[in-house]
């Protein structure tokens, strides 16, 4: 039996040296580092399921896949998946000698080549407190392929261009770096889960959006046809009229999460941002404490800029959050100003912009100051002074980035104890304005047959009752499957279909390909809640006539309608 257990031991150290000597980590080794690290080594199977390592708890060992696959998950939340051979999981943990920051769990039945890290120092002349030199220089030799580990004293090398650049320097000037390198990788860290937090808000916005859209589209609707059929003089289309508002605010609301998690570009036009700033003060007001004043001052402010609304109504309540978070313990007084400004040349140059009339946007407020050291740091991205988990430390850089993407500036002044004071600059321009106007258009009138379709009950209901109040005779159906049978049986019959993009086993534009090879000049208006699989210039390529967003106001709807159908008779 002992000799069964030395050939199996046997066995398996020569396929651990094997694979040592074949992995890019540890090929270039001496033979004499190789076999300090065989007691230290070996091969581990998972079954499916089983958690490898756990979040919060200790780890002593680096992982090196080599078959199957494994994912890692920040609470519930799975956020990577590895199943290359040589991928690596355990190493963070046992590098920076903390509780494991994720979750590992086998997907597939897995088989793992492990290295105990921690015993290093027990097994070998590296010392476990050059530990971390130890794998940042094994790390950092894959990417070189010039370092040898001849010595104890391994150094640590930053998992960067600029840091790989300088691996010929002295081995002092490494010494001195080794504590910018360990900021470096924690920030890296750091940026890595904003990233994957970002891309999960981004899902989820997507889908937030598409259902929220549906549901605006069927209230806006509705409340509009409710509104017209009432009498001019009766009160109730002055709550209507709220509604509607209220309605065309919350899409706002959805187009600036989109932008926020990058889902959707925001599209820049000539405004007044005074309403715009009234409205996020409203909202502001509700969550700051009464302990705290807001003053505003923008009656003499009428220059209009080039801005995507959304973002500067992110810009005003970024600032506002700010100023407010300054305040919750003494109370005090958050001012927000609009002044029409001259910027000149030196100040342009100071701040890359060019020099004119500009629309200054200030915010200040009466808190505990910004200290002088961080002040240069404050619109870099993670940089924030609120305990963990307070915040992210993007506010600012978000504010700082708008700005700029909008050609304008923005200073800061403050004193610890004292006033703070934001001012961003936008460049005027001089297009008129017109005033928007609360009235609903009319609905324009029309004939023709139209095909709805929509897997939502409630919206095919209400662009049939559009429709109808228009004029026009309409089909509806519930999937697309059921409206391309009755667009085959008679393509003739239809002068137009509006068709959903999102529905079950056939998508809306795969519908329109179909309904396009049965009748090549037929006219489509596609309909969408939020979609990120087409854009309105793909439908166009696809033949699709009109691309159009929900919620959708009836006017606009029933415009879009006869511009299609006028557009249809004309070419006939």
């Amino acid at each position: 039996m002992d000799t069964q257990n030395r050939d199996h031991s046997f066995k398996e150290n020569i396929e651990i040296v094997n694979y040592l000597k074949e992995s890019r980590l540890f090929g270039h080794l001496a033979d004499d580092v190789l076999n300090q690290l065989l007691p230290l080594s070996k091969f581990i199977e998972f079954p499916a399921g089983h958690k490898i390592l756990v979040e919060g708890q200790q780890n002593d060992r680096v992982y090196f896949l080599i078959k199957g696959e494994v994912g890692v998950f920040a609470g519930d939340d799975p956020i990577l998946r590895l199943k290359r051979k040589g991928d690596i999981f355990g190493e963070m943990s046992v590098i920076s000698s903390k509780m494991c920051s994720a979750t590992v769990i086998a997907k597939t039945p897995v088989t793992v080549f492990s290295i105990m890290a921690k015993g290093i120092g027990k097994y070998s002349d590296l010392k476990s407190d050059h530990l971390q030199n130890f794998f940042y220089r094994v790390f950092a030799m894959v990417l070189t392929e010039k370092l040898s580990l001849t010595t104890t004293k391994a150094q640590q090398y930053e998992f960067t261009n600029r840091l790989l650049e300088q691996t010929k320097k002295t081995l002092e000037q490494k010494i001195l770096e080794q504590q910018q390198a360990e900021e470096k990788r924690l920030q890296l860290e750091a940026q890595l889960k904003h990233s994957q937090k970002l891309e999960a808000i981004g899902t989820l916005a997507g889908g937030i959006a598409h259902d929220f859209n549906n549901l605006l589209f069927a209230m806006l609707g509705y409340i509009t046809m409710a509104k017209e059929d009432l009498d001019e003089t009766n009160p109730v289309r002055e709550d209507l009229e709220e509604a509607i508002t209220a309605a065309k605010r919350a899409k706002d609301l959805v187009q600036q999460i989109l932008t926020f998690s990058r889902q959707q570009e925001g599209e820049q036009q000539p405004i007044r941002i005074s309403s715009l700033v009234k409205e996020a003060l409203k909202m502001i007001r509700a969550f700051l404490p009464a302990t705290i004043e807001i003053r505003e001052d923008w009656e003499n402010a009428q220059s209009a800029i080039l801005a995507d609304p959304s973002q500067i109504h992110q810009i005003v309540m970024n600032l506002c959050t700010n100023a407010g978070y300054a305040m919750r313990s003494t109370g005090g007084r958050l001012e927000v100003n609009l002044a029409d400004v001259e910027i000149d040349s030196g100040f342009a140059s100071s701040y890359a912009i060019s020099e004119g009339r500009y629309l200054m946007l200030s915010v200040s407020d009466t808190g505990h100051g910004i200290p002088a050291e961080d002040l240069d740091r404050i619109f870099d991205p993670f940089f924030t002074t609120k305990p963990v988990g307070e915040g992210t430390g993007m506010g600012l850089a978000v504010v700082h980035g708008i700005v700029r993407n909008h050609n304008g500036a923005i200073t800061v002044s403050s004193e610890p104890g004292d006033k703070t004071v934001f001012k961003l600059y936008f460049p005027v321009i001089e297009d008129e304005i017109e005033d928007s106007q609360m009235e609903i258009e009319s609905m324009p009138k029309g004939t023709g047959h139209i095909l709805v379709v929509d897997d939502e009950i409630s919206l095919v209901k209400l662009e049939k009752r559009i429709l109808e109040r228009c004029g026009y005779q309409v089909t509806t159906a519930i999937s697309s499957l059921e409206a391309l049978q009755l667009f085959r049986e008679s393509p003739d019959y239809f002068d137009l279909v509006i068709s959903d993009l999102a529905m079950p086993k056939l998508d809306g534009a795969g519908l329109a390909k179909e309904m396009i090879k049965i009748k090549p000049n037929v006219q489509i208006i596609l309909v969408t809640g939020y979609s990120s699989a087409i854009s309105a210039a793909q439908a166009k390529e696809i033949g699709i006539a009109e691309y159009v967003m929900k919620p959708i106001a009836p006017h606009e709807f029933s415009k879009t309608v006869r511009q299609v159908l006028d557009k249809l008779n004309n070419t006939l």
